[in-house]
């Protein structure tokens, strides 16, 4: 959780020291409006569910039956909000923090690109650890950690909107180590991630046109 605290915030660091203080402000805020939301989905979700996964870890069916519900509320509840929040940027900048912060509007709806992946990578490790392969967590949080790290390195020299785009795209590629080694030898499948997140995918997409 160290790791993965230093990699998150290494963003803001990098603009406030190399950009300045002016355009940290517009990200922090543009970040902070995006993700408020979509942390309170995921937390408690994820918090109450690790014990709950913990202990069906011996029953493999009722296991992927009840990851499956978790992963069915996780994603229809956040991919919901980063399309809205990706269509309405300009209106919500407006609404909760005022016309002066306009220019936050285009890291916003960057960001928000991103957001649903960050909703739902915490689930991968909900699988490791319920199953108490901590080693295997920490090691892909290790991988993970470097991928956004050097992400937001190579995006601070494009200004903030390079900087949101590589959090976007460090969120999407990240996915791939943690979808690929967390489920092994668990009953989980990658056929579960991509049936529980099709539906909801479809809906927004919809929704959004």
């Amino acid at each position: 959780y160290f790791i993965g605290y230093l990699s998150r915030n290494l963003d803001s660091l990098l603009i406030g020291r190399i950009i300045g203080a002016a355009p940290l402000g517009l990200y922090n805020r543009a970040y902070t409006l995006l993700m408020q939301p979509l942390t309170q989905i995921s937390g408690p979700l994820t918090s109450l569910s690790l014990p709950v996964l913990s202990s069906l870890r011996n029953e493999p069916e009722r296991y992927k039956s009840y990851y499956r519900q978790l992963l069915d509320v996780l994603v229809s509840l956040a991919l919901p909000v980063t399309v809205y929040c990706f269509l309405e940027g300009e209106f919500l900048i407006k609404i909760f923090l005022g016309q002066k912060w306009i220019e936050a509007v285009p890291v916003f709806r960057i960001l928000a690109i991103g957001g649903i992946f960050v909703a739902i990578s915490s689930a991968p490790g909900l699988v490791m650890l319920s199953h108490g392969f901590s080693d295997r967590y920490f090691l892909i949080n290790i991988v993970t950690s470097a991928i956004t790290s050097l992400s937001l390195v190579i995006g601070v020299f494009f200004g903030i909107k390079g900087v949101a785009t590589a959090y976007a795209l460090a969120s999407f590629i990240k996915m791939i180590p943690l979808l690929s080694f967390s489920f092994r030898d668990t009953p989980v499948k990658l056929k579960i991630i991509l049936e529980s997140i099709s539906g909801p995918i479809i809906a927004a997409f919809m929704a959004a046109l």
